[in-house]
């Protein structure tokens, strides 16, 4: 990210988080009040086994801990990106029924939706396999991609 940018945003995911994961630290002083950022993102949801509304439920949790503790905080909502063989993957399917649901929470609550999905696959529906290390984690230029649409969006 920019060090421009680097002080305006608080990022709450970690690799092979649970959306139970950040609300257990949520709710266990991680986010404390009175820390005030002026963006969340947050892109968390993939990890999960569960049925795509609990996920979405999840997510929705995090999203008013968040602004709960900073209702000033602008949230940066991302899709959850495709995986696997692409747009034909279960997991891929799984990841959109969630991000169908997610796209639609309200933005009184500061929330902005940012789909980046489409970046990551192919004309034939496939995954762009150079943006990811293991069909799942994203490389370097794959984050590059994600980093530009944020830089985009707080840029403003």
């Amino acid at each position: 990210m920019n060090e421009q940018y680097a002080h305006k945003i608080t990022n709450l995911g970690f690799g092979g988080d649970k959306t139970q994961n950040v609300i257990w630290r949520l709710e266990n002083g991680e986010f404390p009040v009175g820390i005030n950022p002026e963006y969340a993102v947050v892109m968390i949801g993939t990890n999960n086994g569960d049925k795509p509304e609990s996920t979405a439920a999840g997510i929705g949790k995090i999203l008013k801990i968040i602004h709960t503790q900073s209702p000033l905080t602008k949230i940066i909502l991302m899709s959850l990106l495709p995986r696997g063989s692409g747009s034909n993957d279960n997991t891929t399917k799984r990841n959109n029924s969630i991000n169908n649901i997610i796209k639609n929470y309200n933005r009184n609550l500061n929330i902005q939706y940012v789909d980046i999905g489409q970046y990551y696959i192919n004309n034939n529906g496939q995954l762009r396999n150079e943006l990811f290390s293991d069909k799942l984690h994203l490389t370097e230029e794959g984050y590059v991609i994600w980093k530009n649409k944020l830089l985009e969006i707080i840029s403003d």
